[in-house]
């Protein structure tokens, strides 16, 4: 780092120290920048969303204590750049970290943003330890396997100290800026696009850039994309503290989108990727991207390369419109495999023997480890159950909340009872099944079953002839009848 450079970093420091990042926020009030919660501090609506949002925009909650480096907040610059209203809008809230353990992720969150622990003593170590809190990182892994965004930045300036801790990832093992994985690339100021942003063709421009490269407008090769020198930082600083390889370990479905050069002799090491923790997509970077130091895309007085406080940059521009889009929430989603619910016809009964036109038909509708036969949302709905071709409802008698199957394995299972008559089973059907939807209204797939058709014969209308000559063999004439038919 040259002495100009730490006489401004030292500078900023004095600054970020001696004077609070914001207001003391009251209980309730929406968080613009926050340091550490006041006493009392209880989210209320219209903080926290639970329903749907009014602007029908997905919904991103940033976690932060302090606005990152130097007070610059230039995530909420950004994000105020592509749209989002931190002031009237209902898809951008900004929280304490703590809320992360002391009150979980609101429903209907889509992404959430922790931002970088680059305060000092001891504001950066209370973060991470609020963030590393058991409670907040359950909730966060359950966030992300349930289809969440997560964007957590795990650079930061923790790691003069030694032994210090870092933020932890859901589905990563280790912390980075962990000493002695507290490390500065050696060409400092240079990022590289990795050859999975750039597609499989390996050029800039083209339909198979990554989503984050071609950045808001959707359209490769535009003045939006994201290139090898707008990700560059405009001062000589540090383009990021520390890797994703040195300190951590990623799971081996990770992708890296974007290196620096380590080490000597000089080696490149990805700082950020993203990788699918089940249904949800973690996206994680050691780069200093709020510093002021950053280009964007709009420039000041101060900062002519397109760098300053409080003003957007190039990379989460195009970071936080890939997080928001429906390419990140498609990326981890892929095909679910489907559920087959088993049933047993007449069960501990076999073979299953139906009379189509009367009589009452068990039928036992098994629970599993990956179907819940009673869950209060998405378990069976028996006033939605129909039985056989017809779809004949569900009889009156239905018994839960015990485990049927032989031998018993654990599961509660449904015994419900059709009406044969309504079953639209017709003689000669040789297997039938049940269709039937969750309390939420979601179809259940059920298997079927084997049956056999009981009290069924050849059975024709009496004639005329029949009636009048009831001694005659009917036999025989029926054979003379077919003859002549032939």
């Amino acid at each position: 780092m040259t002495a100009t450079s730490k006489i401004m970093r030292n500078a900023f420091w004095a600054l970020v120290m001696c004077s609070p990042l914001s207001a003391t926020v009251a209980a309730g009030q929406e968080i613009r920048s926050t340091t550490t919660p006041p006493a009392g501090y209880i989210p209320q609506e219209p903080h926290y969303v639970v329903g749907p949002s009014q602007s029908h925009a997905p919904v991103i909650r940033v976690y932060k204590n302090f606005d990152a480096w130097f007070g610059e907040n230039r995530d909420h610059a950004t994000l105020e750049f592509i749209g989002k209203d931190l002031e009237i809008a209902d898809d951008y809230f900004v929280h304490p970290i703590s809320d992360l353990s002391n009150f979980g992720i609101p429903d209907k969150t889509s992404v959430v943003l922790i931002t970088s622990a680059s305060a000092p003593f001891p504001d950066g170590f209370d973060a991470v330890t609020q963030q590393n809190d058991p409670v907040a990182q359950e909730n966060l892994d359950d966030f992300v396997r349930a289809g969440g965004v997560l964007i957590l930045d795990l650079a930061n300036n923790l790691g003069v100290v030694t032994g210090s801790p870092g933020y932890l990832a859901p589905g990563a093992m280790g912390t980075v800026a962990q000493h002695p994985a507290f490390d500065f690339p050696s060409d400092v100021k240079n990022a590289t696009l990795a050859p999975a942003a750039l597609g499989a063709d390996g050029m800039l421009g083209t339909e198979d850039d990554h989503p984050i490269v071609i950045g808001p407008d959707g359209l490769p090769g535009t003045d939006d994309d994201l290139n090898n020198e707008n990700i560059d930082l405009a001062l000589n600083e540090f383009i990021a503290h520390g890797n994703l390889v040195d300190g951590i370990m990623l799971p081996p479905n990770a992708t890296y989108l974007m290196t620096a050069g380590f080490g000597d002799p000089e080696i490149q090491k990805p700082i950020l990727a993203e990788y699918c923790l089940d249904a949800g997509l973690v996206i994680l970077d050691t780069i200093t991207k709020e510093f002021f130091g950053h280009q964007g895309p709009v420039t000041s007085d101060a900062h002519p390369t397109g760098s300053g406080a409080d003003l957007p940059t190039f990379f989460m521009r195009n970071l936080f419109t890939y997080a928001l889009s429906d390419a990140a929430t498609a990326a981890c989603a892929g095909e679910e495999e489907e559920v087959v619910v088993d049933i047993d016809i007449k069960p501990w009964r076999f073979p299953n023997k139906i009379f189509p036109w009367y009589g009452l038909v068990s039928v036992a509708i098994f629970g599993s480890a990956d179907f819940d036969v009673d869950d209060p949302i998405t378990g069976v709905d028996t006033t939605t159950l129909g039985f056989g071709p017809a779809g004949g409802a569900a009889f009156r008698w239905v018994f839960r909340g015990y485990d049927f199957s032989h031998p018993h394995d654990g599961h509660n299972d449904l015994i419900v009872f059709f009406r044969a008559s309504r079953s639209g089973i017709q003689c000669g059907d040789t297997e039938a099944g049940v269709t039937g939807s969750t309390f939420l209204g979601d179809p259940i797939v059920f298997g079927t079953d084997s049956i056999v058709t009981v009290g069924c014969f050849k059975w024709r209308p009496p004639s005329r002839n029949r009636h009048r000559h009831r001694h005659h063999d009917d036999d025989d004439d029926d054979d003379d009848d077919d003859d002549d038919d032939d």
